[in-house]
């Protein structure tokens, strides 16, 4: 069985397990002592065991399974990425750190979450017995504030359960957890859905192969979990719906729902009423916000609290270490996106929304630089060795960790170029634009003219700019992934600008553009970056080595007395091979081409 042992020590000995907290289909939770933050935590990772299981009951052999566990693993990792930027009293609170590790044969995606030690609700009235009335309700108020608040970032949890909330021992408070169904959805829209559920507490509408997608999914499991703690206090939950008699059977069958007064009198005719109305069997005949519903129960609207800024709490931020004080003083604002995964054949196969957090470095002249922040983490640099279109120097693969930063939201383009340097050598100008409005890449920079511009840019702002170090390009590049493109398994001329005329994996050949584009013109990264294949070679800070024998394992660049630079990403005229993740070349520091540009980060420390 693929799992961590106890005593075994992962991410280069930070964290040791200690033991396994609980495991469903998808995923294994674990305690673990953090020898950094000096306390415990609990790691998540997917649990290949019983997904390898699944895999063969539906398959009846594991042929695909690799494929499968790829997008499951992005599943994870967008998953980690989303609930770490999630900022809530009674939501399990998630670090802005995802790693990778080796076990047997696989590699895994962890993620680090906050350790909430008490019980959940199901083992409670295991034990306890139901709760009272009054202490039902409290712990639905902070329950449905912490939904109100996931519901308003256009997200849905999909899986609120008694075994999904926690009462923290310290001060009984209710935390929820486990958000490995969680999915982003536009709430004005019908999309598909996956059939993942808990039987007992699934409206009907999720034993459909299509949702409707709305706040009214969330409510009725919530409304359910209410039912149980308070009236019924084992499984299976009779008279709730059941796996042989699920929602969707007895909305066929006109059915109706028990009230919960019917098995403990003390209930109240209006907790009573409210319950059953958030239960409707009908989601248009649910209330659809969670304030509404809050209304039936006679509790008052949800109010999420927003997070302290500097005007508001002074004290607060004066607290913080100075990092992190300018973490706030970026004023950072979030961007919606969406993001697409694709196959062997380049075919885009699937689709979703993402967010990221990003601030605005104004250069002067109306021109603007967008710095997208880069959450920090752990990941196998390099290729693997039966990756198409390898070579020597990608390897050999190693693990990488590193702090969080903040990377350009695309290329450095002429505009910019121009605003700081005070002039423009690129040679493709696009059509009709001036130097200051102009969005194709800048191009014909050497590796020297890039650091210059990287100096004057940081004594202009006061922020410490700099050529991205290769661990941090590749790490930003991928944004979570393991396959030879952040888009998938292969591109294609519509999703990246490379020499159309070649082909990668069991792609088709495209238009071969023969120039650059302007910036942002193709889908981006899960991480909100732009144009990270092709278009422009991009310039890192490292000296340039034909291996990553002795490098760098903490993100750092790679320095010594060397004329040869490293660049990345691939460009509009070469190959699509070119332009994988891991493929990295080597030039001449005064080397200038329109085949090469650059993109900045800056590195101001840690961040709230």
């Amino acid at each position: 069985m693929v799992y961590f042992n106890p005593g075994q020590k992962i991410k280069r000995g930070q964290y040791e397990i200690i033991e396994i907290l609980g495991q469903g289909g998808f995923g294994v939770t674990y305690l673990a002592k953090d020898d950094k933050r000096k306390t415990q935590v609990a790691i998540k990772s997917l649990n290949v065991f019983s997904l390898q299981q699944r895999y063969r009951d539906k398959n009846g052999n594991s042929e695909g399974f690799a494929e499968f566990f790829a997008e499951e693993q992005d599943k994870f990792n967008t998953e980690a990425m989303v609930l770490a930027t999630f900022d809530h009293p009674h939501i399990v609170k998630v670090y802005p750190e995802l790693f990778q590790e080796k076990i047997q044969d696989a590699v895994l995606s962890c993620m680090v979450m906050e350790y909430v030690q008490g019980r959940n609700l199901q083992k409670y009235i295991g034990s306890q017995g139901t709760f009272s009335e009054s202490d039902g309700l409290k712990i639905i108020e902070e329950i449905g504030t912490a939904l109100d608040y996931i519901h308003s970032k256009n997200y849905l949890h999909r899986d609120i359960k008694p075994a999904n909330i926690l009462l923290r021992e310290s001060d009984k408070k209710a935390i929820l957890i486990d958000f490995g169904l969680a999915r982003e959805v536009n709430f004005a829209e019908t999309m598909s859905l996956t059939n993942a559920k808990t039987p007992v507490f699934a409206p009907p509408e999720q034993f459909e192969n299509r949702s409707n997608f709305t706040p009214t999914l969330d409510i009725y499991s919530l409304a359910a979990t209410l039912y149980v703690i308070i009236a019924v206090d084992e499984p299976p939950y009779i008279p709730l719906p059941s796996p042989y008699l699920n929602a969707k059977i007895m909305l066929d069958l006109k059915m109706a729902i028990e009230p919960p007064q019917k098995y403990n009198s003390q209930i109240s005719q209006k907790v009573n009423d409210a319950i059953l109305k958030g239960m409707e069997l009908d989601y248009r005949k649910r209330p659809q916000s969670m304030g509404e519903w809050f209304g039936y129960l006679g509790i008052e609207k949800p109010n999420p609290p927003k997070p302290p800024s500097l005007q508001e709490n002074g004290d607060i931020i004066a607290s913080l270490p100075p990092e992190e004080r300018f973490g706030e003083r970026l004023n950072l604002k979030t961007f919606n996106f969406k993001v697409v995964t694709t196959n062997r054949k380049g075919e885009i196969i699937k689709r979703r929304n993402q967010s990221a957090r990003y601030f605005v470095e104004d250069l002067g002249n109306g021109v603007m630089l967008e710095m997208v922040e880069i959450p920090a983490g752990t990941f196998m640099m390099g290729s693997p060795e039966n990756e198409d279109g390898r070579w020597n120097p990608e390897g050999p693969q190693h693990q990488v960790t590193l702090e969080s930063f903040f990377m350009g939201k695309y290329p450095l383009t002429q505009a910019q170029y121009q605003a700081i340097l005070g002039n423009n050598p690129g040679s493709f100008k696009g059509d009709g634009s001036t130097s200051l409005t102009n969005q194709r890449p800048v191009e014909y920079v050497s590796w020297d003219d890039a650091v210059a511009f990287c100096e004057k840019l940081s004594q202009k702002t006061g922020k410490n700019y700099k050529l991205p170090s290769e661990a941090q390009w590749e790490y930003a590049c991928r944004a979570g992934t393991t396959t030879p493109f952040y888009f998938g398994e292969s591109i294609t001329p519509d999703l990246v600008n490379y020499n159309g005329n070649y082909s990668y994996a069991d792609a088709p050949k495209g238009k071969y553009r023969e120039q650059t584009t302007d910036v942002g013109t193709f889908p981006p990264n899960a991480f909100g970056l732009y144009d990270m294949h092709g278009n422009v070679w991009e310039w890192c800070e490292d000296s340039w080595q034909d291996s990553y024998i002795n490098a760098p394992i903490g993100g750092s660049a790679l320095n010594r007395q060397s004329d040869t630079k490293t660049m990345r990403g691939g460009s509009w005229g070469y190959f699509p091979e070119n332009c994988r993740s891991a493929c990295r070349y080597g030039s001449y520091r005064d080397y200038h081409s329109n085949f090469i540009g650059f993109r900045v980060v800056c590195v101001v420390g840690r961040l709230r």
